[in-house]
């Protein structure tokens, strides 16, 4: 297969590599998938924009994804689970016992998953911009002005 129709196969099938990457697969799946090595994808990316749209844009969906999950997580919230229990069954006549056997029987139960301290504490410092260390961004933001000062001192 020549160079070309490499790339003419990696341009005819954005639609795959954007949905491919949406669902969380690697450029070395994706290459795979498409039949090419992983070098010659990240060849052909670095020189297509529309190869990087197509990869941004299915990222875009996967992080929407995250996002969602990180929240759902933070706030906490509550799920309906199957599970089984163990039942003895025992059946009577005429006031005996004639038969017992044991089965498996399903039912569902609501459980409730807390908030997660560590996803709501992430998410508020990239969404929020909320820091639980105030004074050292204070610190850093001087420090920054410093330097500028200093940059601009030596350049005359």
């Amino acid at each position: 297969m020549s160079r070309e129709t490499k790339k003419q196969l990696i341009l005819d099938n954005l639609d795959n590599i954007e949905k491919w990457t949406a669902e969380g697969l690697t450029l070395a799946q994706i290459a795979k998938n498409l039949g090419v090595a992983e070098s010659t994808l990240y060849k052909y990316k670095s020189g297509s924009t529309e190869i990087k749209e197509s990869i941004k844009n299915g990222r875009q969906d996967c992080v929407k994804v995250l996002e969602n999950t990180m929240f759902t997580s933070a706030t906490g919230y509550t799920r309906t689970v199957k599970k089984y229990q163990k039942v003895k069954r025992t059946l009577y006549e005429n006031g005996k016992k004639s038969e017992e056997w044991e089965e498996m029987v399903e039912y569902e139960e609501e459980q409730y998953y807390p908030p997660d301290n560590t996803a709501g504490i992430f998410l508020l410092k990239n969404w929020g911009r909320y820091s639980n260390e105030p004074l050292n961004i204070n610190i850093r933001q001087k420090e920054l002005e410093l330097k500028e000062k200093q940059l601009d001192a030596n350049s005359w």
